[in-house]
């Protein structure tokens, strides 16, 4: 038994121990090769310079780490790990992960198990051998020679220790040993790739930093521009208000202007009637005076009003029936439209004597002219209401709310007005109600738009249905009906469906709903889907497609002046 045998008998099953996880872990390594594309050596080394590695990897290190021959320091496999990582499925480079993500944790867990194993296998140190007297008949200059070379224990069966650890990588790892696990070169590599990775995480941060502060900038700007254009539509509209009062006021003054010239005129012409009736002889009749406008009546017309119901488009197409609750002037209760409290009534105005207006003499240039206007203390109705009535304060009428049931027939479209007659606001004094007008407001339908009395829609297909064809449900407003899309359908084909539309509002029958096709083409296609279609572009000979031309096409007017020239 050797010496080192005797120092430690489970040393070699240690050894066998060691040699079998690291050919497993070897194994390992090259089944993560394999499953990135099994790039080489030569690939690998230009791949960790690529993603800043700041020294390259050595082929022949490499080449024993994936036959099992050595096991490797713990941060060249870090560093082989994440250039694997860094290659796609197909060999392609792709993004590598994080230096402490979770697979590089694995890996890492893994080795400090290696390199325990490592440890517990390594044989003991055997004691210096004592120093051999020279011999007699030795050459000149043996004693500068070292020691004789000393024959290593017998290895057990498979890997041997020297394959497994050489003796260079052995040294390596006891210096290793005495700087705690890591190398003074090893740790400055280790410090330079963090400040490389720090650099990098900086820059990103920066750019996205810069990138931030441009969209914060832009967006500044969009709502400055936002306001400069308000603060002009405001400015624009104040300014076409106010162009607007001053036509309305010069208007007003030319209307003032002209009733009081007619008022004159009137004046004038009764004072000239009156002149002629004296002069007349006896005998003679004066003409009738013209019929007075005074007094007025208190029973008046009442107005129309006008209310908005908005409906679907399912209910104007096809007509509907609507409760709507309006508030509109009635007849007062208290003194059914009278104006005056109960147990009174109205009498005769004091002032006017009953003639709704007063007259006056007025000097002018021209002598005293006589004028009339309205009786301020009647209002010009001849009479007056001593108690006017508590509910309604004399006007004879109060705001009340009330139902009423709409009759909206098929086919009405957006601002049709449907007339209810005689229910519209009662007239001051119990007069005769107006009419009511509802005026129609449509809402959008969430999928149909209307044109007339037509409805379109856009239905979307992917491309494999369009060539294929299929069958596609559509919820119409006469219920769920199946569209059929025949193979071969072409984008902008359109499919109308006769009688599906909206109810002409005069007349009989329907519009059509059309649908216009649209197809998808997919843009995220895969390696498989890829293939499938060159294969496909391949059996129908279509490679190197050359496309067809043809004359674009012209607007409405353009072809009217392509056809007032000639052309």
């Amino acid at each position: 038994m050797s010496d080192s045998a005797a120092l430690d008998p489970d040393g070699p099953h240690r050894q066998e121990r060691f040699a079998g996880e690291l050919s497993v872990f070897a194994e390992q390594l090259r089944d993560l090769r394999l499953d990135r594309g099994n790039p080489s050596l030569r690939d690998i080394t230009r791949r960790a310079e690529q993603i800043q590695m700041l020294r390259p990897l050595p082929h022949g290190t490499l080449s024993d780490v994936f036959n099992g021959k050595r096991l490797p320091r713990l941060e060249l496999l870090l560093v082989l790990v994440r250039t694997l990582l860094a290659f796609d499925e197909d060999g392609r480079p792709c993004q590598p992960p994080a230096p402490r993500s979770q697979p590089l944790d694995s890996w890492r867990s893994t080795w400090r198990t290696l390199e325990a194993l490592r440890t517990k296998a390594k044989p003991p140190s055997a004691p210096p051998p004592a120093p051999t007297p020279a011999e007699p008949d030795e050459p000149e200059g043996a004693e500068n020679e070292g020691p004789p070379e000393q024959v290593a224990p017998a290895e057990p069966s498979g890997v041997s220790w020297a394959a497994a650890v050489p003796a260079s990588e052995a040294r390596e790892n006891d210096e290793l040993d005495q700087h705690g696990g890591q190398s003074p070169q090893d740790a400055l590599f280790v410090l330079q790739a963090a400040q490389a990775e720090a650099d990098g995480i900086a820059e990103v941060a920066r750019a996205r930093a810069e990138q931030l502060i441009a969209e914060a900038q832009a967006e500044r700007d969009q709502a400055a521009a936002e306001l400069a254009q308000l603060r002009s539509t405001v400015a624009h509209e104040l300014t076409a208000a106010r162009q607007e009062a001053r036509r309305e006021r010069a208007q007003a003054a030319t209307d003032a202007a002209s009733i009081r010239e007619q008022a004159q005129q009137q004046a004038a012409a009764d004072d000239r009637a009156e002149d002629l009736t004296d002069t007349a002889s006896t005998g003679t009749q004066a003409a009738d005076p013209p019929k007075p406008s005074y007094p007025r009546s208190r029973m008046q017309h009442g107005q129309d009003t006008t209310v908005e119901l908005e409906i679907d488009l399912g209910e104007a197409a096809l007509g509907t029936t609507r409760d709507i609750q309006v508030g509109i002037a009635v007849v007062c209760s208290t003194c059914d439209g009278g104006g005056a409290a109960p147990g009174t009534s109205v009498r005769a105005c004091d002032m006017c004597n009953g003639r709704g207006e007063v007259s006056q003499m007025v000097r002018s240039f021209l002598g005293e002219v006589m004028t009339s206007r309205v009786c301020p203390q009647c209002q010009g109705f001849g009479t007056v209401l001593p108690t006017p009535c508590p509910e309604c304060s004399g006007d004879g009428r109060v705001r009340s709310f009330r139902t009423l049931t709409v009759r909206v027939p098929a086919g009405v479209d957006n601002d049709t007005r449907i007339r209810l007659a005689g229910e519209g606001e009662v007239g001051p004094g119990g007069g005769p109600a107006g009419d009511l007008y509802v005026q129609i407001r449509e809402t959008p339908h969430p999928v149909f738009e209307r044109r007339g009395d037509d409805l379109h829609c856009t239905l979307t297909i992917p491309m494999t249905a369009a060539a294929l064809g299929t069958k596609c449900p559509l919820e119409t407003l006469d219920g769920l009906e199946e569209i059929n899309i025949r193979p071969g359908t072409q984008p902008g084909h359109s499919i109308p469906l006769r009688q599906r539309g909206v109810t002409h509002l005069r007349s009989g029958g329907r519009g059509d709903l059309v649908l216009h096709i649209e197809v998808a083409i997919p843009t995220d296609l895969d390696t498989t889907q890829e293939n499938l279609l060159r294969q496909l572009a391949i059996n129908r000979g279509e490679e190197l497609p050359s496309g067809e031309y043809a004359p674009g096409q012209q607007g409405l007017f353009s072809r009217l002046k392509d056809a007032f020239n000639g052309r």
